[in-house]
């Protein structure tokens, strides 16, 4: 257990570091949907600062539309459906959930409403299946998450022993392979049902 202690410390522990340090200064500790945000925010800014200048309606008309994209974080929607969803009866609610299930549902401006991007979503028997995949994803993923602390008991006895006979560096590499792994199923499961529930809920809160 020291062995591989000392080997987690020296080799893995400094990849990981620089590794967390490279995301850290690409990602700049900015979520992307705020990036999109002030990068449209300035270019509303900077298109209506021309129009101030030019006097050309267009411009004018561009800034505010970049100025609606930028509330609703997309570059996908029509200027009909930004307007319908900015004016609903609970917008700040709306474009949150909207934010978080986007690539699901779709905007009807007239009568205003969310209908599934996807005709197949429209079968709840086809929502149930996703949803019973994607819980199969959280729970695989969070075993595997537990699996390194669980060897002795969770695998079988003949992999277990193959599994000390190796030296520390391939353990301590298997079990962050796991770890990792694990993680990313279970955050992409998790993930999965929580946009599916949220376009859910957000079509019904509109449904004629």
């Amino acid at each position: 257990m020291d062995a591989i202690l000392d080997v987690l410390i020296k080799y893995y522990l400094p990849i990981l570091v620089t590794i967390i340090s490279i995301v850290t200064l690409y990602k700049g500790w900015v979520f992307p949907s705020d990036r999109f945000f002030d990068q449209r925010v300035k270019i509303s800014k900077f298109v209506h600062d021309l129009y101030k200048i030019s006097g050309e309606k267009y411009l004018k008309d561009l800034s505010v539309e970049y100025g609606y994209s930028a509330l609703t974080r997309e570059s996908f929607l029509t200027t009909e459906q930004r307007r319908a969803l900015l004016s609903s009866v609970d917008p700040m609610s709306d474009l949150e959930s909207f934010r978080k299930c986007g690539s699901l549902i779709t905007i009807n401006p007239f009568p205003f409403g969310f209908m599934w991007v996807a005709k197949r979503h429209n079968y709840k028997s086809y929502r149930l299946f996703v949803k019973f995949m994607m819980l199969n994803f959280y729970f695989s993923g969070a075993f595997l998450l537990m699996l390194p602390l669980t060897y002795p008991v969770s695998v079988p006895d003949s992999i277990f022993i193959k599994y000390t006979n190796y030296n520390p560096a391939v353990q301590v590499g298997v079990c962050v392979f796991i770890i990792v792994y694990g993680a990313i199923c279970a955050g992409y499961g998790l993930n999965g049902l929580s946009r599916i529930a949220i376009a859910e809920k957000l079509k019904n809160k509109y449904s004629h």
